[in-house]
């Protein structure tokens, strides 16, 4: 019995410290993240707009669009999409701003649902942490991740923890450093989903290394796909910009 109880504290006392070497090893990775990709002037990253074009996948169905994406992350963002499909274009804006949210479209808007907009505003939090500056100056939880390969490259990972909110999981490039992976559990029309967005084709924007290309899974199936034709900073949108279409 004695050295039994003699290797549950042993056990118990290594806890703390293996605890603390991941986090270490975390914040190592996540500096080397911000380095990577600009430095302090990554502080800016999470307040942009960004346009661009893609695909959309919905119902079975692949939908072309063009857009724009204006963020003061984590609580205003607003999306001004034109879908095309048979010739025909369809305007889409979805606005979240702090406790509201709505969807507009051809001139008329409306409230989104609870469900709806709490969804949104989970995505709207995972884009703020995947600008990483909040994250490495933040009062998170974090802790390594097994390694793996993102975009058939090897990719290390961290853990982000926050009380109250989804545990995201990203994936950094193991040789460039920069964010390759984002990945949480969260909902999807009610249902339980795995939702993963795997970014690409970084390039040079104003001092800062940013990805032109974002591919959105959810369940490991293709939902939508992006390509960033340009990036804008105005250092922080006025709040009539995340007001009711």
């Amino acid at each position: 019995m004695p050295r039994l109880l003699g290797f549950t504290v042993l056990v118990v006392l290594a806890v703390p410290a293996l605890a603390q070497d991941t986090a270490a090893e975390a914040q190592a990775i996540l500096r080397k993240a911000v380095i990577a990709q600009g430095g302090q002037a990554l502080e800016k990253a999470g307040t942009l707009s960004r346009a661009g074009k893609g695909e959309i996948t919905s119902f079975g169905a692949a939908v072309n669009f063009t857009g724009e994406v204006s963020m003061n992350l984590p609580k205003q963002v607003r999306w001004s999409l034109e879908l095309e499909r048979q010739g025909q274009k369809l305007p889409v804006i979805l606005v979240i701003n702090g406790d509201k949210g709505w969807r507009g479209s051809l001139g008329a808007s409306k409230e989104m649902a609870k469900e709806e907009l709490s969804e949104m505003q989970e995505e709207a939090y995972v884009s703020w942490l995947s600008s990483l500056w909040p994250v490495a100056n933040g009062n998170f939880t974090l802790a390594t991740l097994p390694e793996g390969k993102v975009n058939n490259e090897p990719a290390v990972g961290i853990k982000v923890t926050e009380k109250g909110k989804p545990e995201v999981k990203l994936w950094f490039d193991k040789k460039a450093g920069w964010l390759v992976k984002s990945e949480h559990k969260g909902k999807e029309a009610g249902l339980d989903v795995l939702k993963e967005a795997v970014y690409s084709d970084y390039k040079d924007v104003n001092g800062l290394k940013l990805p032109h290309k974002m591919q959105v899974f959810s369940n490991g199936k293709k939902v939508a796909e992006w390509n960033f034709t340009g990036y804008k900073f105005p250092g922080r949108f006025e709040d009539k910009v995340f007001e009711k279409p």
